[in-house]
């Protein structure tokens, strides 16, 4: 059903909108107050200052279209794609410094922390919000420091290899970050379980096409490689455990909420969301006054930034009824 159909139909007194499909349609600033959108396929579509007071969105189904989703799955590859091909020059500046200095131990040393430096990078509520900047610094002053170390060892000078390794950090954020972001994306945007295990298959198919150009020095490959997927090993085994802490996810809803469903700054005061599917959903400055939210779905992947549901207590608490 189109925007200007339905608020036709709600302008002449209709108040049931049951199971319409209303994907991407746009409604900002509608008085749509008590109407009934239970079962609705809202998918995309626009609420934004909406009056929506009462409304029903009982087993509605919000966030993203399924051409949405494709356009995120292939920006995920893409992403995957950068994250292969920087890391692969990586690969290589690393290899470099290690044949001229010698200093097998100290990159051994130095592959060993990228986990831990990462983990600081992407986390938010295991460290801190200064820590989680600090985090992109300690990794360039690491690498600055090691290839000095190894210049030295070798009697070559410290201050090339140190400029190096810096250059060479930052390709590496620039690498890590890619598949952090493009794994975050695929968990948050994908419910199936099956097509999210495909796409993340798909990703590390992409990373290694993304090392292609680098066919002709195969060893510096996977050296390349240890960096982005110890990033997204780090999402695969923390992020279902603390996916509201980590700054990686928050980017990952922000950047789904583009295309998604859009309740920004409407009022929703009494509506109920009950077992409705809210995933990359955007609620932030709503009236959220009253909304009944028991068993509705994938809260934890809304933008709710300015909202009560900001806290990880109150979701579980609206969801299981506790709290209406």
């Amino acid at each position: 059903m189109k925007a200007s159909t339905l608020i036709q139909l709600y302008t002449q007194g209709q108040r049931n909108f049951q199971k319409e499909n209303l994907r991407g349609q746009k409604l900002r600033g509608a008085n749509l107050s008590n109407a009934d959108f239970r079962e609705a396929d809202i998918r995309g579509t626009d609420f934004t200052n909406a009056n929506l007071s009462g409304a029903n969105f009982h087993k509605a189904q919000a966030g993203l279209s399924l051409q949405a989703v494709i356009s995120v799955i292939l920006q995920v590859l893409f992403l995957s794609l950068i994250a292969g091909f920087t890391s692969a020059i990586a690969g290589l500046l690393l290899g470099l410094v290690h044949d001229s200095t010698g200093g097998g131990p100290i990159l051994g040393l130095l592959i060993l922390t990228v986990p831990i430096i990462t983990f600081i990078f992407i986390g938010q509520g295991k460290f801190g919000r200064i820590a989680s900047y600090l985090g992109p610094i300690i990794l360039i002053g690491a690498f600055a420091c090691t290839g000095a170390i190894s210049g030295l060892i070798a009697d070559k000078g410290a201050s090339y290899f140190s400029y190096i390794n810096m250059i060479t950090s930052g390709i590496l954020l620039v690498s890590m970050f890619s598949f952090a972001l493009a794994n975050a994306v695929a968990i948050v945007a994908i419910s199936n379980i099956l097509v999210k295990i495909f796409v993340l298959f798909l990703e590390f198919v992409f990373l290694l096409i993304g090392t292609l150009w680098l066919i002709f020095a195969p060893f510096f490959i996977p050296l390349g490689l240890i960096f982005p997927l110890a990033s997204s090993a780090v999402i695969w085994c923390i992020l279902p455990l603390e996916y509201q802490n980590f700054r990686i996810t928050s980017m990952a809803v922000d950047f789904l909420s583009i295309n998604a469903t859009c309740f920004r700054g409407a009022n929703l005061e009494g509506a109920n969301f009950s077992q409705a599917k809210l995933s990359g959903t955007d609620i932030r400055y709503a009236n959220l006054s009253g909304v009944n939210w028991q068993d509705a779905e994938n809260l934890d992947w809304m933008v709710c930034e300015n909202t009560y549901l900001k806290n990880p207590a109150n979701r579980q608490l609206v969801v299981s009824g506790e709290i209406l």
